[in-house]
């Protein structure tokens, strides 16, 4: 009879969590997207042979700018920052906002050829100096 008692407190204890716990994948879905920055995200782009062959860095960016503003269109985003590029430049980096979802966001430009891939925008915490 205690051996009865002791199996059953056992399996109680063992299916506590998930009892506590009805729809744990949307509990760490949570706690993953509170780290990022709703609605943004960083893309990597390509940059295209004609835009690194322009002639000086105002043009060259110019035209990473133009390339950049269009794709946030297609997305339904908008454009926060674009890093500088050189004519040795393969790639960019483009900061997007919308008021979309940033998994929409990230879907949306993973499906353009010139995006090489794309992230949330994370959010990092500095720790406190030390004393």
């Amino acid at each position: 009879m205690k051996k009865i008692i002791l199996l059953i407190f056992c399996a109680a204890f063992a299916a506590l969590p998930a009892i506590a716990c009805t729809d744990c994948s949307a509990a760490g879905k949570k706690a993953e997207n509170e780290g990022e920055a709703r609605g943004e995200a960083l893309a990597l782009i390509r940059v295209a042979e004609n835009i690194r062959a322009a002639e000086g860095a105002k043009e060259r960016n110019e035209l990473f700018a133009a390339l950049c503003r269009e794709i946030a269109e297609k997305a339904g985003a908008e454009i926060v920052y674009i890093s500088p590029v050189y004519d040795d430049s393969e790639s960019g980096v483009a900061h997007f906002k919308s008021r979309l979802a940033t998994e929409e966001i990230i879907k949306r430009l993973k499906e353009e050829p010139r995006v090489i891939g794309a992230s949330p925008n994370r959010l990092t915490k500095l720790s406190q100096p030390a004393k």
